[in-house]
């Protein structure tokens, strides 16, 4: 299994955090980001009927101008399955209400929650979570 991530968070200093923050947990992997969510499920889309191995996670900034994390997870879960299944979504806040917490929990491709200030620690501990067998592929 090959693992990659895809930071998707308007913020450049965000983004520069989250991938130096990875790349020391996971020296090895590729970290794409965008600052656009639009443009993120754009690349998502065009693995359409790409048969893969690999399993993307996405870290996904939830408070973002015009498309904005719960945007994406919606528009994200009407791509085929065949893509979905690839990607799992980590939704990265600072602060989530009850109700946002409860909304984001309801969508199937959401696999966590992080939350900001990101650390090594928490990257690591989620993906752990996320895909157990992950830690002994290393």
């Amino acid at each position: 299994m090959n693992l990659s991530f895809i930071v998707i968070d308007n913020s450049d200093l965000d983004c520069y955090i989250a991938k130096k923050l990875i790349k020391r947990v996971f020296p090895k992997m590729q970290v794409k980001h965008f600052l656009a969510a639009a443009e993120a499920l754009e690349h998502i889309g065009k693995d359409a009927g790409s048969v893969s191995e690999n399993s993307t996670i996405i870290i996904l900034d939830l408070l973002m101008p015009q498309m904005n994390g719960f945007e994406f997870i919606e528009a994200f879960e009407l791509l085929p399955l065949a893509i979905q299944k690839n990607y799992y979504v980590v939704v990265l806040t600072t602060i989530l209400d009850k109700r946002d917490l409860d909304k984001v929990l309801r969508y199937t491709s959401v696999h966590g929650i992080l939350d900001k200030p990101i650390t090594s620690e928490k990257i690591s501990g989620i993906i752990y979570d996320i895909i157990p067998e992950f830690k002994n592929m290393e």
